[in-house]
Formats: C-alpha cells, structure tokens, sequence
C-alpha cells in the first residue's frame, strides 16, 4: 500500500470513527464496522498468487539475464586485476571499455525490471481491484456491516467483525473456471 493509499484510509477511518461519535452512542450501536486484512488476502488467496506469479516470472527472467552480466563483470574484472603487463594498453582500454558497457547494461535491465514488475503490479491492481472491492461489499452485507475498513488502520480494534477469510472465499470463487496464463505456480513457490 503506497504512502498515499495508506493516508487516506487513515483520513476515512478518522472520518468515521468521528462521524460515529457525533451522532451518538445510541446510533453508533446501529453501525457496525468490521475489519479486513488486504495483507493476508493476497498472501493466502489462490487468485491473487496466481495473478502475482507473472511478476515472479518478470522477475526470475530478469535476474537470470543480470547474473550472466554480473559473472560477465567478474570475468573483466578479472583479467583487470592480473599483472599490468599481462595486457597491452589496447587490450587493457578495450577491458575497460567493456567493463563499463557491461555495468550500464547491468544496471539498464535492473531499471527495465523495475519498469516492468510496477507495470505489471498496476495493471494487477486496477484488473482485481474493483473485484476485491465487490468481495469486501458481498462479505459485509452477508455479515451485517455497514463499513468495512482495512485492518492495517486499527492500533487496536476489539469487537470489530473480521471478514477476511470470508473477502478470500468470495473473491476465489470469483475465478473460478477462469485458467490463468502462463505456468501456474508450484506449492513451493506459493509458499514464498
């Protein structure tokens, strides 16, 4: 959750909880407010980790391309430590010169995986979002609440009504029939 996001759940919940004192114990009774935890949906919802392990893949992709560049560095390096007048200048120069393109090429496809591993999370984020957010409506009118807040907004939340578990049965049922793309994660690496 970005710095933002978490701000302005932290704005909604103090508008609530003053809303809830301003008109009274009386009818504050009739509010009921329950919890979720966003944290532990997409740690244990099947869906989500499907959806997540084409970032994996962006990522395991990635770090095979920069660990040929990393071993490629050490090699120059290498060859750059030895005797001084192991390699004529020309050789030495050329080393040099092709340290340093192996470097920028090292550091350009970590950028590029960054690019694409935020890209992918945003489109995720904006395909399931809405999703989620139906999950959570359908789990609280099931569980009589009329306001359900993240959980991570609460210090200390005694008595609230946490459907979580209940948002992943629903929001997984969702998806169901639906066959994601790619290969699916093993039980290994869900576990991660």
């Amino acid at each position: 959750m970005t710095e933002t996001a978490r701000l302005k759940t932290i704005a909604i919940a103090a508008s609530v909880l003053m809303v809830t004192a301003w008109i009274g114990t009386a009818a504050a009774a009739e509010i009921t407010i329950g919890k979720v935890d966003l944290q532990e949906l997409y740690r244990k919802s099947r869906r989500m980790q499907l959806a997540h392990h084409s970032v994996r893949e962006i990522q395991l992709e990635s770090n095979v391309k920069i660990a040929k560049l990393d071993q490629e560095i050490k090699e120059i390096e290498e060859k750059l430590k030895g005797p001084k007048d192991s390699l004529k200048p020309d050789e030495r120069s050329e080393l040099v010169a092709k340290l340093k393109a192996k470097r920028d090429d090292r550091k350009a496809e970590r950028e590029a995986q960054q690019v694409k591993v935020d890209y992918k999370r945003r489109s995720i984020e904006n395909a399931l979002g809405p999703e989620v957010k139906k999950a959570i409506a359908e789990a609280a009118k099931t569980a009589g609440l009329k306001a359900v807040l993240p959980a991570s907004v609460f210090a200390y939340s005694e008595g609230l009504v946490d459907i979580t578990d209940k948002v992943i049965q629903i929001f997984d049922a969702g998806a169901e029939g639906q066959q994601p793309s790619g290969p699916q994660p093993s039980a290994t690496q869900d576990k991660k």
